[in-house]
């Protein structure tokens, strides 16, 4: 049996291919080394959140993120009609 050892970090943190998922997920079914492994690695993963200190945002960005967010309406194309289709 062949061990994936290589993708259990990048498994854990949702970062893989279809295909490599896939090959990590029936692996997984098996193997109950590759299983610890990957609960070793997710409550890593999971700690990294509380690394850091956490900072309070700018007040300001909340109205530059929605500035940011709002619909583009594109131009009209050249010799398009701007009517609608009659029914």
């Amino acid at each position: 049996m062949e061990h994936v050892d290589e993708l259990i970090a990048g498994h854990a943190l949702r970062a893989l291919s279809s295909e490599d998922e896939e090959r990590v997920v029936v692996h997984l079914a098996e193997c109950e080394q590759c299983r610890r492994k990957l609960r070793e690695t997710e409550a890593v993963a999971a700690s990294l959140a509380y690394g850091v200190p956490q900072v309070a945002p700018p007040p300001e960005l909340r109205s530059r993120v929605l500035a940011i967010s709002e619909p583009v309406v594109a131009a009209p194309v050249a010799g398009a009609s701007s009517a609608r289709p009659q029914r």
